[in-house]
């Protein structure tokens, strides 16, 4: 009898973490070599990338296949954040820094999530909600990269940013008040890189998991929920302060704030359905609800007509 997830009856996750482990060690190594010369830093960057790339190449190809255990996903997911992290705490000099340790701990930390609970399939004739989900992490990817470009202008890697509506004079708009306000200032790393971070987070997320998960891997919902709704309630905050406090407005800072809502109504209704199929699994045995099509189509018939959505676009 084979174990589920991640136990030893199967090892799928292991040989694919074998070859990522491996091309992001010796990335980590390069990228330590390269950035540690290129920035002139004091040996900062350097000795990070490397410690981060030999940590990873030893885990991956010594202590690994030696001792298969549960801990592997977790050990990447670590490293990953603290690459996604690095960067904010300790600014680089050039952009290419920080969007080189970004994408790794993205690559590391969607690594342990894709490994552990498989990815979204695409399918040409997907139920409604897997179409929502695909929609839903495009979206969730746009704002990851519109608030990595802020925060490339927060750190300093950029002196300009797009403001095509709150324009005050040609040396000042909007955006850079926003951006550059006492709110910003008021935390010890830039608040775009940190909602970078989230919204990468969101995107993974969003696509770990096969097309069941509500059946199959339940805390992948609750937990997506809980970071998209946390999101939802900053960027109103921030909406908020932007139009009574400083006075003026960001463009992309509300364009990223309006996909977050959007994000949020998805995670709703997603955990709608999650608690729905929960009290219907305790009520009635689980009877009529075995996959992904019959739960949306006992679901269709508590919505209204207009609210459907059905399996075929």
């Amino acid at each position: 009898m084979q174990a589920r997830g991640t136990g030893r009856g199967d090892m799928s996750w292991v040989h694919g973490g074998v070859y990522v482990g491996v091309a992001l060690g010796l990335m980590g190594v390069a990228a330590g070599a390269d950035l540690g010369d290129l920035e002139q830093t004091a040996g900062s960057v350097f000795a990070n990338d490397l410690l981060v790339g030999i940590a990873i190449l030893v885990w991956t190809v010594i202590i690994q296949p030696r001792r298969v255990s549960r801990n592997t996903p977790g050990f990447y997911a670590v490293w990953g954040g603290w690459l996604c992290l690095y960067p904010l705490i300790f600014p680089f000099a050039t952009a290419w820094g920080y969007s080189l340790h970004t994408l790794l701990g993205a690559v590391l930390i969607g690594n342990t999530a894709f490994t552990r609970y498989g990815v979204l399939p695409f399918q040409r004739h997907a139920a409604g909600l897997v179409r929502r989900r695909w929609a839903m992490g495009g979206l969730a990817l746009f704002c990851f990269v519109l608030a990595g470009v802020m925060a490339c202008y927060q750190l300093g890697y950029i002196h300009h940013i797009w403001e095509p509506f709150f324009q005050h004079d040609a040396m000042q708009n909007g955006s850079m008040q926003v951006l550059h306000s006492w709110i910003s200032r008021s935390l010890p790393v830039s608040d775009a890189g940190m909602g970078a971070v989230v919204y990468m987070l969101e995107t993974i997320l969003i696509f770990a998991g096969p097309a069941d998960r509500i059946l199959r891997y339940p805390q992948l919902v609750l937990l997506n929920a809980g970071i998209t709704l946390l999101a939802a309630a900053v960027s109103a905050a921030l909406v908020l302060l932007q139009a009574f406090v400083l006075k003026t407005g960001c463009t992309l800072c509300l364009l990223v704030a309006g996909m977050v809502f959007a994000l949020a109504g998805f995670s709703l209704s997603e955990l709608t359905m999650l608690f729905s199929t929960r009290k219907r699994l305790r009520t009635h045995g689980g009877q009529g609800i075995t996959d992904l099509a019959q739960l949306e189509k006992i679901t269709n018939q508590e919505r209204k007509p207009h609210e459907q959505y059905h399996l075929k676009p």
